[in-house]
């Protein structure tokens, strides 16, 4: 049985044997497992799974490859006939035979007269690693679009006639629809500033940001941090509601840059758009990932030549 993903990958087999006494003995043993290099070019001429599949590239280093470029591009549905797709990946060997694919190292996608790269990096005391551009901006976003990604939106941010006192007046956010209790998660990482009950707000949290930036969730049913804590892109805040002045179950948010409102459906072109690398790793970063983009370089301009070769 294939153990999970680590530096050094380990194959793990279970022995079952019948004992003297016939009851049955079970060991287990554990291999080191040789990591190869390969490199792929791919020619896209239909389906980009056919043409990995065409080229010998394993399923799962499809799947990493669609996940990598997610927050700029849907690879399934973007690329289209003469595009080219290069690849550095890891497969791991057992007595020379390559049994289970590894990581995806690096890749290039040209589409549309664009290319776009990635590299693996994991920074000192992170084994999960990330991945970046080659010039080290992060692809892994660093905000979400909104906080409930495909809820309806029932009031956009701007002048509007105010539902409950009949007046127009500025919506100084947007509001989703949203059923009493669905999750709402923090568009970002940063700090709670505010947790608890504001006049027309009801139950309401407020988060600060780094770079000067601020969200709001109000109308909440429930909260679940406290001010002065930390959180993370995705984690829960509190639930939706219709507390406070409301005409019915909704989510109001609104985001803030540099203390100035902005409508929250025009904050990605305010927000930093990947995760940045962390403070003093630049020079590991470069270091770390010279090899892999020789390796990159070489898929690319390697055409079908370079379909699976070696790299180690």
């Amino acid at each position: 049985l294939p153990a999970g993903d680590s530096a050094v990958p380990l194959w793990r087999a279970l022995l079952v044997r019948a004992g003297q006494d016939g009851a049955l003995e079970v060991s287990t043993t554990e291999r080191q497992m040789e990591v190869r290099t390969r490199l792929a070019n791919v020619p896209v001429r239909g389906a980009l799974s056919t043409a990995l599949g065409q080229s010998g590239v394993p399923a799962a280093i499809g799947t990493q490859l669609v996940k990598v470029f997610a927050p700029q591009m849907d690879l399934r549905r973007s690329l289209r006939k003469g595009d080219q797709v290069a690849l550095v990946y890891q497969m791991h060997a057992l007595d020379g035979r390559e049994v289970r694919p590894g990581r995806l190292l690096a890749a290039e996608i040209r589409t549309h007269g664009t290319t776009r790269q990635a590299v693996w990096f994991a920074a000192s005391g992170d084994a999960k690693g990330a991945y970046y551009t080659p010039a080290g901006q992060g692809l892994e976003k660093a905000w979400a679009s909104s906080p409930l990604p495909g809820a309806k939106i029932t009031s956009p941010f701007g002048m509007r006639l105010h539902p409950v006192r009949g007046i127009r007046e500025m919506h100084e956010g947007v509001d989703y629809a949203a059923h009493i209790g669905t999750p709402v998660p923090s568009v970002a990482d940063g700090r709670v500033k505010f947790a608890g009950v504001q006049s027309g707000y009801g139950n309401v949290v407020k988060i600060g940001h780094p770079g000067g930036f601020e969200t709001v969730y109000a109308h909440l049913s429930s909260i679940a941090v406290k001010p002065g804590q930390a959180v993370s892109e995705g984690e829960l805040i509190g639930k939706s509601g219709n507390s406070g002045t409301s005409t019915g179950p909704h989510l109001h948010f609104e985001f803030h840059s540099a203390g100035r409102l902005v409508d929250p459906q025009r904050m990605a072109s305010y927000v930093p758009q990947g995760k940045p690398l962390p403070p003093g790793e630049k020079a590991a970063f470069f270091a770390a990932t010279a090899v892999m983009r020789t390796q990159l370089a070489q898929a690319a301009g390697g055409g079908d030549a370079a379909q699976l070769a070696r790299a180690d």
